[in-house]
């Protein structure tokens, strides 16, 4: 119960500071929208830096030059724990949103945080607001923002990856964007198998090549996320 007390404050603390944030991007969107999604990007960078710190949560990440820092790409991962948004964000070189379940858009302050880094809620129950989520990820990569997708869907609860929900990638059938592969694991157990204690643990996060989908058709497209989904099955421990 201390380690959670202790854990907590500094998190409160930056919570608080982000409202005041919340205030400081909105007057640099007045002036330009670029430099507001930079600003934001290293600001929620910095918290999750910074609960990755406390909670003793160390990163080892392979294949960061196939992080992109210039054009926008669909990065696919498999899913984990809660914890691996806060792992795989400080990662990101460029303005990335990622796809996250709608009922983290309940919780204050984080939400309106998520919404300024270009996160998107949906809810995978609802097939339109699916589709909506498709829509608007397409949006953002034309305009210039990364998105990340989690195409199982839900958390993998033993490590084997689960069967992908291949709605996501209809983002590609409207894009043709480049798609980058991301595999995470952990040492030892998540945080979900042993809440609220935190433990240190180790990520091992993987990057692989970025996959050229301009020329596919929509069945090469349904094709490739079988292929992503046998190549992440492959464990990094």
């Amino acid at each position: 119960m201390i380690r959670l007390i202790i854990i907590s404050i500094p998190l409160v603390v930056f919570f608080l500071i982000s409202l005041l944030m919340a205030l400081v991007f909105l007057i640099i969107r007045l002036f330009s929208k670029k430099a507001c999604d930079m600003v934001s990007l290293r600001w929620v960078q910095f918290g999750l830096f910074l609960a990755n710190k406390i909670t003793g949560m160390k990163t080892i990440a392979e294949g960061r030059e196939n992080v992109s820092t210039d054009e926008a790409v669909l990065y696919v991962g498999n899913h984990l724990s809660l914890f691996d948004i806060i792992v795989l964000y400080p990662l990101m070189k460029k303005p990335t949103g990622f796809i996250a379940k709608k009922e983290i858009n309940k919780v204050p302050i984080l939400n309106i945080l998520m919404r300024f880094v270009h996160c998107l809620f949906v809810d995978r129950e609802d097939p339109r607001d699916g589709l909506k989520m498709v829509l608007n990820a397409t949006e953002l990569i034309k305009n210039g923002t990364s998105i990340f997708l989690f195409p199982e869907g839900t958390r993998s609860k033993d490590g084997k990856i689960l069967d992908f929900k291949t709605g996501g990638f209809k983002i590609v059938e409207k894009t043709h964007c480049k798609v980058v592969p991301v595999r995470i694991d952990y040492e030892k157990e998540v945080f979900e198998n042993h809440a609220p204690k935190f433990y240190a643990n180790t990520a091992h996060v993987k990057f692989y090549e970025a996959i050229d989908t301009s020329d596919m058709d929509k069945h090469q497209i349904k094709d490739l996320a079988v292929q992503l989904h046998d190549q992440l099955k492959e464990k990094l421990i």
